[in-house]
């Protein structure tokens, strides 16, 4: 069938097989189809002309690319399921994002194909969700999937009665089966023929699979986070830490920025050097590695393989604004001119490619084209001849691994592609070594040849990307351009910033003073989640950090009273949504983000130092108490709640009047003496009488007497850190 949408890649995770016991009916629909289609059955060539399903009104990128399908998908909403209780159907629901790569395959093989559509659209209601514009209802069905299956992933392939009771649930299905898997044909004919034969049967089993599934939308044990918590995620993460190619596990490899954010931070609260050398030679890891696009700069989703080779190459947001964060933090954190150099480049990418006119950041960038997942990112050896002279070929050859035959291979069939992915190894030593022992000779010669190479890749037919502006992620590119801004002394950042949050307050700001969670064009619909209002207040704390402007202040102590009043129940729980169509959801873990429960404790215990209020700092002690337990039974996936308990119980807050003259040389004295729990409340005047700053540096349980010389100042800092 002729395409009528681009395509979007990014990855499903691991595993792909289905896994619920119990399999279910169908709702049927009309097949209203949108667009010509050549097809060629037994010699005779065929028309069928096809009119858009319910999916070419709406505005995600990912519901669109599906309006052409011949299945007759329509979106998530009420009159789904009155139709579905109606006519006596079961609801076949299909998760997915714009830059998915397996939804694509998905796609391509089984809902462009008119078998499947015609079993979709008379035995099931089908529907599409875009997880990003709806994360509450993927975070439901996901977790089940997760638990029944043992793995997750998009697509997210999920079975439901006309009461939304699971009856099936898995990821990705080829259309025919496999030795290895069922296909998505026999496996809608069974569900459909069960829902026929044994329907009571099959409402009984999936009402009995939810009263199980329940305790997964509530995983908030009460207990105790302490200093052995801390010291128990990091001796989890030592055993899985990958000793060989960084990282942590096996196989695929994730950045994982909360759990390198932890123990960057755990290691400079009280760690061993070993705690800081899993951050370092993790982040060198992925630095020289597939996961970061050597020419074009900024990080692919993940990596599939051990050592970081082969990623699946569509560029989220938000891992692009969490990394730029880690590397500024790990930057000052070490003086490592690696990762000041890779924060600035992970900048530069994202104004590059996914700033927007209007001041917000675009959601993602395919990894699909019409050559393939990947192609845009890969180069034939005969085409590298063509662009670069026969040394600097001999030198990628040298260093990145590029050869004739290509070093790439397909994920799937395992086949060599011809192509070439750059990869430098793991180790910047490794790098140096190939440059007389000097990075500033690599880049020398490095960045004039990026930059040809550059050129002629911007000929190719780009991947597309999706210009949904999340509020959750677009507060994510603010705390890392902020914080970066501010640590590394880059104005320009900071303004970048600002910039962003001008438009999430023009544009998402709700009368009420809460977020609604996406836009397109300016025009946002819906409440928002608690994602949005947690990373909010964190990106309008790190705006006030890198500016010392109140009205930062004033707004994340709002944000964060808007949690208290609409996310959080009365036992202390923090859910995920406002809404009522599905059911809310609690949990402490980290997952392709930070935890929002995590954040909010964060910024509380935050806002509580700043701004002088033990009542702020109750609310992040309490949050830690409501899921304490359950921190302490899964530590390594706790890792933004360690952070918010490390800030209550040993941040700082350096609270200083200076002569607006002398701004420079605080930051200056900052950078000496940086510790990453540290808070800088500062006020500058111009008073020509007043020449000595005034500061106080306050802990969890002291404060300092006033400092009213510099070199005070720089000892009581460096003393706080021993």
């Amino acid at each position: 069938m002729v395409r009528r949408c681009g395509r979007y890649g990014c990855p499903s995770r691991l595993g792909m097989d289905a896994a619920i016991h119990l399999r279910t009916g169908v709702f049927g629909v009309p097949d209203p189809r949108n667009q010509t289609s050549l097809r060629k059955r037994s010699g005779i060539v065929s028309y069928t002309i096809f009119m858009p399903n319910a999916l070419s009104t709406e505005r995600s990128l990912y519901l669109r690319q599906h309006a052409g399908n011949p299945v007759a998908w329509m979106p998530w909403g009420d009159a789904v399921f009155e139709r579905a209780r109606r006519e006596g159907k079961l609801v076949f629901v299909s998760i997915g994002y714009a830059a998915c790569h397996w939804c694509h395959v998905m796609e391509r093989e089984s809902f462009d194909d008119d078998e499947v559509a015609s079993i979709l659209n008379t035995k099931f209601i089908p529907v599409k969700v875009d997880r990003q514009e709806r994360p509450d209802i993927d975070a439901v069905y996901m977790s089940i999937c997760q638990a029944a299956t043992g793995h997750g992933g998009w697509p997210l392939t999920v079975v439901l009665t006309p009461d939304k009771q699971v009856v099936f649930v898995g990821t990705y299905f080829p259309k025919r089966s496999t030795p290895y898997r069922i296909g998505l044909v026999e496996l809608l004919e069974r569900i459909a023929s069960l829902w026929e034969q044994q329907r009571q049967d099959v409402v009984a089993a999936a009402s009995a699979l939810m009263e199980r599934a329940a305790p997964l939308f509530r995983v908030a044990e009460p207990g105790r986070v302490d200093r052995a918590t801390c010291e128990l995620a990091a001796i989890q993460l030592a055993q899985s830490y990958d000793e060989r190619f960084g990282g942590f596990g096996q196989q695929p490899k994730f950045p994982m920025a909360s759990t390198l954010w932890f123990l960057l931070v755990w290691g400079s609260v009280g760690g061993d050097s070993t705690t800081l050398s899993m951050v370092t030679r993790t982040l060198d890891a992925m630095r020289w590695s597939g996961l970061w696009d050597h020419v074009g700069l900024g990080f692919h989703r993940y990596c599939t393989d051990q050592q970081w080779f082969l990623p699946h190459f569509e560029k989220m947001l938000y891992d692009q604004a969490l990394l730029l964060m880690l590397y500024a933090e790990a930057a000052a954190c070490t003086g490592n001119v690696l990762y000041r150099r890779t924060a600035f480049e992970i900048a530069d990418y994202m104004e590059r490619c996914l700033l927007l006119g209007c001041g917000a950041f675009a959601a993602a960038e395919d990894a699909d084209t019409a050559d393939g997942e990947g192609a845009y990112y890969q180069w034939r050896y005969d085409e590298l001849a063509t662009i670069v002279s026969s040394e600097d070929l001999a030198r990628m050859c040298a260093l990145f691994g590029v050869t004739e035959r290509g070093n790439a291979h397909d994920e799937a069939s395992g086949e060599p592609t011809g192509r070439n992915i750059l990869y430098a190894g793991r180790s910047t030593e490794r790098v140096a070594e190939q440059f007389g022992s000097s990075l500033d000779d690599y880049w020398e010669w490095w960045e004039p040849v990026r930059c040809r190479l550059l050129e002629h890749r911007l000929v190719r037919p780009r991947p597309l990307r999706d210009e949904q502006i999340l509020c959750d992620w677009n507060a994510l590119a603010i705390v890392g351009l902020a914080r970066a801004g501010r640590l590394l002394g880059e104005r320009s950042f900071i303004e970048r910033a600002e910039r962003c949050w001008r438009y999430l307050e023009h544009a998402h700001r709700l009368p009420d003073g809460g977020l609604a969670h996406c836009s397109y064009d300016g025009e946002c619909s819906g409440y928002g989640f608690l994602d949005d209002h947690a990373f909010v207040a964190w990106g309008l704390l790190e705006l006030y950090q890198a500016t010392s402007t109140d009205s930062y202040l004033e707004a994340a102590c709002h944000v964060t009273d808007i949690i208290a009043t609409h996310f959080t129940t009365t036992d202390g729980l923090l859910l995920n949504t406002t809404g009522q169509d599905v059911p809310a959801f609690t949990e402490p873990f980290d997952g392709a983000t930070v935890s929002a429960v995590g954040i909010t404790a964060y910024v509380e215990a935050t806002l509580g130092m700043l701004c002088s209020n033990p009542e702020r700092s109750k609310r992040a002690e309490r949050l830690l108490e409501r899921y304490g337990s359950t921190v302490n039974k899964h530590p390594t996936a706790s890792c933004t709640m360690m952070v918010a308990y490390l800030m209550l119980t040993a941040g700082e807050t350096l609270s200083i009047e200076l002569p607006d003259r002398d701004w420079y040389r605080l930051s200056e004295l900052l950078t000496r003496q940086h510790f990453p729990l540290r808070l800088i409340a500062a006020t500058t005047y111009t008073d020509p009488s007043r020449n000595a700053p005034h500061a106080i540096l306050c802990t969890p349980d002291a404060c300092s007497a006033p400092l009213t010389e510099w070199t005070a100042i720089e000892h009581a800092l460096r003393a706080s850190k021993a």
